[in-house]
């Protein structure tokens, strides 16, 4: 008999698929009979929310384990999304704003209109006012009527265009930005844009740019609904926070946080009061904290709001704060944690309900971060850099108030300690810092020497650095056998040929040992004319002067005077003097340095013509000078004397002279330098040769214990200079601290001993109004160096105004922060008591 298998098997997967429609049926039945009401009011009356819960980013240690930047814990009052009108909304945002407000909480206020005793009015108006009155400009002065008065007090010339005499006032005269722009020629206050602005983000009609305060602030309450019954205050206090949750975007999964980091009092009285404020929440959060306030703070940087790019690109969420400047920044993917989420069940109304989820994933922190920082250099850096400035404030330096230390290990590049001054508290960034005082310490000045707070002179502060420089102008006069370590130089006082070139004293004849004692400007002009300016560039390049250290932090390159970085210049101000003055417009189109084709200003075009085409060697006087400049301008239909004059100097300014070696050989002229340039060289000259990266991070950890990121030396190259040259240029620095202008500051050193070595500089800065820059640079032991400090003070005067700082961190470094006469009585007391 044949049994039919197939048969059996389509009649057992029949059964099954019954069995499995059965059992759906069944559930579906339970669900939407036996259980339909209990899911129903689930649906209406509750829903899910997503809680992000904020990763603590990584901890910011020193070297010898000072944790100088870590987290706390902080509660933040954050809205969700509920199902409220706009009129219950407000209802519960004024309540809000009174416990905040009573709790004297800060919180952001960008509302820009503002109730005065009854009188509605836009904060730009007064501030508006309040510049005016403080510049005796009157009330009712347009931004034209206001820039024209400046023009007047500051005797700008009539020939001079507004956009010229407005940067002039700026950056020569006031010292500050003005709040006065020039678009294609209207002059306007940025006040009125600021107003103009608003309106538009907040969707005025065009024809209701115009609208008054009042008229806008009525508007704005229609907007968002709020009852006639609240008063002008009450409604302005809705609004304020209406106009935060629309800056940050109110999504439905997504909290917007309201205040950081509240007292405990708010959190329990809004806790207390959750059931009347739907949608209001209360977080904890990890809350950036620096213990040690200002220490490090040019180091450290701060934090501060993440911008719509970061959160367009899926990087962050709205609200998230990420490192700004310094470590903070540098290092922020390591720092940066991964955030974690859990879920909450509130009401229809936003109130917070019993929660039966259960799914969580845990925040990760950031990895931590090593510096090669050392606490107690940094701090003994930092206060005497305040100390002396504050000192010779009250001697003959009165305009000293900034300046910078930076202090390395001579055999590794590391920073072992970076001090700036004034500095900051980066403590004001961590919940958002208030405007008052982003407006202290925001200084919007172009000029280097204004004190800046929030800028780090150590890395971004170049300068002439004047006799520091000497050395370098050592090591290359003899290893080019220009001079030799017994040659000596003759110094009456003035260079014998370029005469307009002096020295503070006359020194007779000097070996290369006792010019670097006596700092003769002499010895060193004939040195740098003997060697040519193309070799000092060599030499400095080699050095590293003019480029970046490699440190991980913002920093300037400097500047090295060169032969074509003169015409670079000058080619810039030709331009600016063909566009702004002889009236030349538009773009053209250049071939530039690197063979590309590029769009340029017009007039930029021409003056790239003129330096490119007119070499001194074919058009040598200037006559010759002159009609080349005529030949070329004709094409372009000037043909003025005035103007062809004033271009063939332009032309010839930017030629290298003689006078230009001689001026950069003493560390002036175009040279400009940062601490930080200054110390790699002095490390580099006295380390056998090797000119190493800077750097600040040692490694970061994460909270494993694994390291995710380990320093790598990175030398760039090794100089070549002999040995018993730099020997010899040691020695001459050594006489400096011992004999000459560090004697005063390095008295009762142990010389005998550990020995130290440095030089002086007084860099002048090319302006009758400006005191000299101090400058000292050292190294320390003498024998076998193991750090360099330099130390810098803006307007300091003196040299020997920055050496007591050096010699502070010296011992502290030697001596555990003691001097060395105090660590010798410790020793023997020691001894003493031992013997008892």
């Amino acid at each position: 008999m044949i049994i039919n298998k197939k048969k059996y098997r389509f009649t057992f997967l029949f059964i099954c698929l019954a069995l499995i429609i059965i059992l759906f049926i069944f559930r579906l039945a339970q669900l939407q009979i036996a259980q339909g009401d209990h899911y129903n009011e689930l649906a209406e009356n509750k829903m899910v929310q997503k809680i992000t819960e904020t990763a603590p980013r990584g901890s910011i240690f020193t070297s010898d384990g000072y944790e100088i930047a870590k987290n706390k814990i902080g509660y933040s009052v954050e809205l969700t999304h509920s199902n409220l009108d706009n009129i219950e909304r407000n209802k519960v945002l004024l309540r809000l704003y009174n416990i905040l407000e009573k709790n004297d909480e800060s919180f952001d206020d960008n509302f820009p209109i503002v109730i005065n005793n009854g009188k509605i009015s836009f904060v730009y108006e007064q501030e508006e006012k309040k510049w005016k009155k403080e510049h005796n400009i009157s009330t009712d002065a347009t931004a034209s009527d206001s820039l024209e008065y400046l023009r007047q007090v500051y005797n700008v010339k009539e020939e001079v265009s507004n956009e010229v005499a407005l940067q002039a006032i700026q950056s020569v005269h006031m010292n500050t930005n003005l709040p006065i722009r020039i678009v294609e020629g209207e002059v306007t206050f940025d006040y009125e844009n600021s107003e103009l602005q608003w309106k538009k983000d907040n969707g005025f009609k065009k024809e209701e740019y115009d609208l008054t305060a009042k008229e806008s602030f009525d508007k704005m309450k229609d907007r968002y609904n709020i009852d006639p019954d609240f008063d002008d205050v009450e409604s302005r206090k809705i609004l304020v926070l209406q106009q935060l949750v629309r800056a940050q975007g109110f999504r439905a999964w997504e909290p917007i946080v309201l205040a950081k980091n509240v007292k405990h009092d708010t959190v329990f009285e809004i806790d207390s009061n959750i059931h009347e404020l739907p949608g209001v929440t209360i977080t904890a959060n990890p809350v950036r904290t620096y213990p040690y306030n200002e220490l490090g703070s040019h180091v450290l940087g701060y934090i501060g709001r993440v911008s719509e790019r970061d959160v367009e690109e899926d990087e962050y969420r709205m609200n998230d704060l990420k490192g700004i400047s310094g470590i903070e920044a540098a290092y922020e993917e390591f720092l940066k944690g991964e955030d974690g989420q859990r879920f909450a069940i509130a009401d229809y109304r936003g109130r917070p309900q019993n929660d039966p989820t259960s799914e969580v994933i845990n925040p990760v922190s950031g990895d931590n971060v090593h510096l090669t920082i050392d606490y107690d250099l940094q701090r003994v850096a930092e206060e005497s850099l305040v100390n002396q400035i504050k000192n010779i404030q009250k001697g003959k330096a009165k305009k000293a108030e900034s300046g910078a230390v930076v202090v390395i290990d001579v055999n590794t590049g590391a920073v072992l300690a970076m001090a700036s001054y004034p500095d900051y508290n980066p403590n004001l960034f961590v919940n958002g810092i208030k405007t008052e005082d982003w407006n202290k310490l925001n200084i919007l000045v172009d000029d280097p020497l204004f004190p800046k707070p929030l800028y780090n002179n150590a890395t971004l502060t170049a300068i002439q650095p004047g006799s520091v420089f000497k050395p370098l102008m050592s090591a290359a006069g003899l290893q080019e056998k220009v001079i030799t370590k017994t040659s000596t130089i003759y110094c009456s006082g003035v260079h014998p040929v370029f005469t307009q070139f002096t020295c503070l004293a006359r020194h007779g004849s000097e070996t290369v040992r006792e010019a670097i004692k006596d700092s003769c400007n002499v010895f060193f002009y004939e040195t740098g004319y003997r060697l040519g300016v193309d070799n000092i560039e060599k030499y400095a390049k080699d050095f590293g002067l003019g480029s970046r250290t490699g440190v991980e932090i913002a920093e300037s390159a400097g500047y090295l005077a060169t032969k074509d970085d003169k015409i670079k210049i000058w080619t810039y101000s030709t331009s600016d003097y063909i566009r702004n003055t002889v009236g030349i417009e538009g773009t053209s189109v250049i071939i530039n340095d690197e063979g590309n084709e590029q769009e340029v200003y017009k007039s930029y075009a021409i003056a790239k013509e003129l330096t490119g085409n007119i070499t001194p060697k074919e058009f040598p006087s200037y006559g010759d000078v002159y009609r080349e400049v005529s030949n070329i301008m004709a094409k372009y239909n000037i043909k003025e004397s005035a103007y062809l004059h004033r271009i063939s100097q332009y032309v010839l300014s930017g030629r290298w002279v003689s006078s230009d070696t001689i001026n950069a050989s003493i560390g002036q002229g175009g040279n400009s330098f940062t601490p930080i340039q200054i110390a790699n060289y002095l490390a580099t000259l006295v380390n056998g040769g090797y000119r190493r990266q800077n750097y600040l991070v040692e490694k970061a950890v994460d909270q494993n214990g694994e390291i995710t990121y380990q320093h790598e030396e990175k030398i760039y190259n090794q100089i070549d200079v002999n040995d018993e040259y730099i020997e010899e240029i040691k020695k001459g620095m050594k006489d400096v601290a011992m004999y000459s202008t560090g004697r005063t500051a390095f008295t009762g050193f142990n010389h005998s001993g550990v020995g130290t070595g440095g030089k002086t500089g007084t860099a002048q800065y090319g302006s009758k109004n400006v005191d000299n820059t101090a400058w000292y640079m050292g190294f320390a032991p003498y024998d076998k160096p193991e750090i360099v400090v330099v130390s810098m003070i803006i307007q300091g005067q003196t040299s020997g105004n920055s050496v007591p700082i050096a010699r502070d961190i010296i011992d502290a470094y030697l001596y555990n922060n003691y001097t060395y006469e105090e660590a010798q009585k410790l020793k023997q007391q020691e001894k003493e008591q031992t013997e008892e």
